[in-house]
């Protein structure tokens, strides 16, 4: 943050030197031949961002983002758990998901486009939006919870219809 407040040009000066200290520590844990700690890396990086973000006086997105941030890290071992055990198919269908909910949906039109007004692209895309991620929904409360995550698919399957 006060290498945004300083001057802009600072910044690159200040990521040079957050770089550099990263490769000074990851080389001394090679040099221990311990594992790199890619997390604490990447963490240290969103920070630097999130801190340039709050010098520029963006107040709501690096504060969402660093809140975000420490779930994730703080819920690292259950995440690499679950994410160790997900097959090509699964994070496929995370990735179809992400592409239909991100990339198609805001470039759709938010307009009808026939003569009667029944048709908005961006209506009906929000509800196969909806459906996508009630199934993936469903296959992950199966996927966490087995047996048990049937009660819970029943719900929101009968949600989706």
């Amino acid at each position: 943050m006060l290498a945004a407040l300083i001057t802009p040009p600072f910044i690159l000066i200040a990521l040079a030197g957050v770089i550099s200290l990263l490769v000074v520590v990851n080389l001394g844990e090679l040099w221990a031949q311990r594992p790199l700690e890619a997390t604490t890396s990447g963490a240290l990086l969103v920070t630097f961002a999130l801190g340039v973000l709050i010098g520029q006086g963006h107040v709501f997105t690096p504060t969402a983002s660093a809140i975000v941030m420490t779930l994730m890290l703080a819920l690292k071992p259950q995440l690499a758990r679950f994410a160790g055990g997900l097959t090509q198919e699964e994070v496929r269908g995370a990735v179809l998901l992400g592409l239909i909910g991100f990339v198609i949906y805001p470039v759709l039109p938010n307009r009808f486009v026939d003569p009667w007004n029944l048709l908005n692209p961006r209506e009906a895309w929000l509800t196969v939006m909806l459906i996508a991620s009630i199934g993936f929904l469903n296959y992950v409360l199966l996927r966490l919870y087995s047996a048990r995550g049937l009660y819970y698919t029943a719900v929101f399957g009968g949600v989706g219809e």
